[in-house]
């Protein structure tokens, strides 16, 4: 998994739920030895760690809590890339999730925002 996932998990643990809360995911998901950087990759098993931390935490249901965070990644994700969806002068973007990893842990739902530049 990309680093910056992780990056936007911490923002995200923080903006929703307070200073601390992301250090209590990493303990509550056995790694709270482990310092993420945005440019790295790391094993997909400690995202999915740290995702069911916070479902147990929050007491929303997995799927509840990867929907949540990919609406809040959405605006800085197209900060970040949205030069490369420009078409017409509007930007669009849109994940369409192939059936065989639309799984509880991946969703199953498309996403689709439309910008006007």
């Amino acid at each position: 998994m990309h680093g910056l996932i992780f990056a936007e998990l911490q923002k995200y643990a923080e903006t929703k739920h307070g200073k601390g809360t992301w250090q209590a995911l990493l303990k509550k998901a056995g790694l709270e030895t482990k310092v993420y950087l945005a440019i790295q990759e790391y094993r997909d098993a400690e995202v999915v760690a740290l995702v069911v931390a916070a479902s147990s935490m929050t007491g929303l249901p997995v799927a509840e809590v990867l929907e949540d965070f990919g609406e809040f990644i959405v605006p800085d994700l197209v900060k970040m890339y949205g030069h490369l969806l420009r078409q017409n002068g509007v930007r669009s973007m849109s994940l369409r999730i192939p059936k065989p990893l639309s799984t509880p842990w991946c969703g199953s739902r498309i996403l689709a925002r439309n910008h006007r530049s």
